[in-house]
């Protein structure tokens, strides 16, 4: 990247704010954005736990699904840093239950009608719910161990430290300053995120591969309909640019596959531990992680949590739910190949591309999948396997590939003087 020219608003920041807590006490927070025009497109959402039915048993994975959203509104240079909309619903809920002293009753009105006033500003639309707005949005939250590259934990490890100092900075600023009874929030300071060594570019982990695949699929079904609002795209109006262009009809879409939106990964293990070493990579090492997933769906529930329902539910004759639990795995494997499949042929472009200008895939196998299901391996035969008898005449060990017709010869392995080698 040092190649690349950067424009400052692209340059993450460092960023320190002073703003109430839930008891009414001044509070010191540090984060890092993205870029400049990361924290004005904030949307928060008002969730709620998916029904313990619904959640894994393990207590690995959690679901969480979108009642309601409000969209940040910036219309100041610190307001597109920190918007503080939820700075100003906890002010709000501090003077109603008392924590804030005030001098009189008059008073506390008009705070809280000023403060009223500046969230709300902050805020574009207000509290909208799913169906008003038809955008629906799901939150699965899982626990993993993903394979991190060493470089990655020194870059990390750099900016925590920086992070640090800003914060130690701007708590010795921030500790004679004046906050008046009207302010729910007020940045401190704003600076540059500088890091000397950035990451290398090392073989990434699985999910880098998934969201990748995501991304292609979605491009290729063109879940673009209306920045993923599915009410409008199909009760809305159309405009003139989108009716010129030849859209995916939604029946011709993936069913029960929803697109990923957003993901953010945190650190479970203490970054001080050396990560888990991997035999086969001196650089990388396996970190355990809690994804965070955010799919376009209301109210989404995974496969797995289904069929442990369908599996613990029973019939008023105390009979369990077979045909159902049956009908669930036919149909998560066939969409699971399905989009595997999709997958492998959408990257092979890429990789074709990559071929063409690095020169430097060793093996450029267009015919590797993915993660195969079990519908691929057993009923199909797709292997990423290598047989050693294939091209032998005991190739007939392996059996037919079942719907496939096969022209091998006929097998002698069974026979006791031509044993296999």
């Amino acid at each position: 990247s040092g190649l690349v020219v950067t424009t400052p608003e692209r340059v993450p920041k460092i960023v320190t704010w002073r703003c109430r807590n839930a008891e009414g006490r001044l509070q010191t927070h540090t984060g890092l954005v993205r870029s400049s025009s990361d924290a004005a497109n904030t949307t928060i959402h008002a969730t709620r736990m998916a029904a313990p039915c619904l959640q894994e048993p393990s207590g690995h994975t959690r679901v969480f699904w979108s009642l309601a959203v409000r969209n940040a509104t910036p219309h100041n240079a610190a307001t597109s840093l920190v918007p503080g909309v939820v700075e100003g619903v906890a002010h709000l809920h501090a003077i109603a239950s008392g924590k804030i002293p005030m001098r009189h009753k008059h008073y506390t009105t008009r705070v809280v009608e000023t403060v009223k006033q500046r969230t709300h500003r902050a805020a574009c639309d207000g509290a909208l719910d799913v169906t008003l707005t038809g955008i629906a949005r799901g939150f699965i939250v899982l626990r993993a161990k993903l394979v991190v590259s060493e470089s990655q934990v020194r870059a990390g490890r750099a900016i925590a430290e920086s992070l640090g100092a800003a914060h130690e900075a701007a708590r010795e600023a921030a500790r004679g300053a004046i906050f008046g009874d009207f302010e729910s929030v007020s940045v401190t300071s704003e600076a540059a995120l500088g890091v000397e060594t950035e990451p290398f570019a090392t073989p990434s982990n699985n999910l880098a591969l998934a969201l990748e695949a995501n991304e292609q699929i979605r491009v290729l079904f063109k879940s673009k309909s209306h920045r993923g609002d599915p009410c409008r795209h199909l009760t809305g109006m159309a405009t003139p640019v989108e009716m010129t262009e030849t859209a995916c009809e939604e029946h011709d879409r993936p069913q029960t596959l929803l697109p990923i939106v957003d993901c953010k990964v945190d650190f479970c293990d203490d970054p001080s531990v050396p990560l888990t070493p991997l035999p086969h990579r001196r650089d990388a090492g396996l970190a355990t992680v809690a994804i965070q997933l955010t799919v376009c769906g209301d109210a989404p529930v995974r496969l797995h949590e289904l069929l442990d329902l369908f599996a613990r539910e029973r019939r008023p004759d105390n009979t369990q739910r077979t045909f159902e639990i049956v009908s669930l795995i036919c149909g998560g494997a066939a969409r699971a190949s399905e989009l595997n499949d999709i997958s492998a042929s959408v990257a092979a472009g890429h990789v074709n591309s990559s071929i063409a200008s690095a020169k430097r895939i060793l093996v450029g196998d267009l015919n590797m999948r993915l993660f195969c299901t079990l519908f691929q391996v057993y009923r199909v035969g797709t292997s990423n396997v290598p047989r050693s008898y294939e091209t032998t005449p005991w190739s007939g060990t392996y059996g037919e590939k079942k719907g496939c017709p096969t022209t091998h010869q006929p097998s002698r392995s069974t026979h006791p003087d031509n044993p296999p080698p």
